[in-house]
């Protein structure tokens, strides 16, 4: 599912089965909310069952009180998240979320939630049951 634009509400879906990501978005003041997520990111990996990345003017987007399961496969060779803020993106706030099982960082950097540069991502009031590392970040430098 593409979310492209501005100030659109996700809420109350649930999202399972698939090979890839459930959510791709881009834009700003989107607000996702009130979701379940399960077994998808099946077939892939570097990969995140929420994804957004490349634009560091997507801001002001919110992630609040979803609950994110199973997520992942034990293949993956990179790192595979539930939450997977890339290249730079930044300016997203994580807060009230369940993750229950979100595996497999194979590398070192990743967790359930992961940080790949960027600036103002805020996580907080999340909970995280049986998760191989919680958060996880890597640095992106201002000249990328």
């Amino acid at each position: 599912h593409m979310i492209n634009g501005v100030g659109i509400r996700a809420a109350h879906n649930l999202i399972h089965h698939a090979p890839h990501s459930a959510i791709l978005l881009g834009g700003n003041d989107h607000l996702i909310e009130y979701n379940e997520i399960h077994h998808v990111c099946l077939e892939t990996d570097d990969c995140g069952a929420f994804y957004t990345g490349r634009d560091p003017s997507h801001r002001g987007n919110r992630i609040l009180f979803n609950f994110w399961h199973h997520i992942g496969h034990e293949g993956a060779r990179h790192g595979i998240a539930a939450v997977y803020i890339d290249d730079g993106s930044g300016g997203y706030q994580v807060f009230g979320n369940i993750f229950y099982r979100v595996q497999y960082p194979v590398n070192k950097n990743w967790g359930a939630c992961f940080v790949h540069g960027g600036h103002g991502n805020v996580f907080e009031n999340n909970l995280f049951i049986e998760c191989m590392r919680a958060l996880g970040a890597a640095p992106w430098n201002d000249e990328r």
